[in-house]
């Protein structure tokens, strides 16, 4: 996947940035940067109601490796989205650096039980997205 920030929608936040592509039918990959806030949560999670709407299964492949922070609100607002979907939502696949943010996705599964799958290193999150690809096509 080229990760074409031209092709992508996008969202501003005060002190973030988050890019959504739409790889194949059912396949989403995100880039986030920055402190997040809810904003960035309400934009994905409308765009991927669209595709559920739609009647899509979705698979989504996040590059969180450059957040550095989230507002409080952030991870109930997303907790509680995907709670509520979960059975038409494939695991994430999530590329994160941050030790923080991978304690805090750590406990949304143990929360969820989605199988969410995080990635510490960007190969095998290539790995597993061009995988996701290839089994789409």
């Amino acid at each position: 996947m080229r990760w074409d920030e031209a092709s992508a929608e996008r969202y501003d936040g005060p002190k973030m940035v988050a890019h959504l592509w739409v790889v194949t039918t059912g396949i989403v990959a995100t880039r986030v940067e920055g402190h997040v806030d809810v904003g960035a949560v309400r934009f994905y999670s409308s765009r991927i109601d669209r595709m559920l709407f739609a009647g899509e299964s979705v698979q989504s492949f996040h590059d969180w490796s450059k957040i550095t922070g989230f507002d409080t609100d952030v991870r109930q607002a997303y907790r509680g989205w995907v709670e509520r979907r979960m059975k038409l939502l494939s695991p994430p696949h999530i590329l994160v650096k941050s030790k923080i943010l991978g304690m805090a996705i750590a406990a949304t599964d143990l929360v969820l039980r989605h199988g969410i799958v995080a990635h510490a290193e960007v190969g095998s999150f290539a790995v597993a997205l061009e995988s996701a690809i290839r089994d789409r096509g």
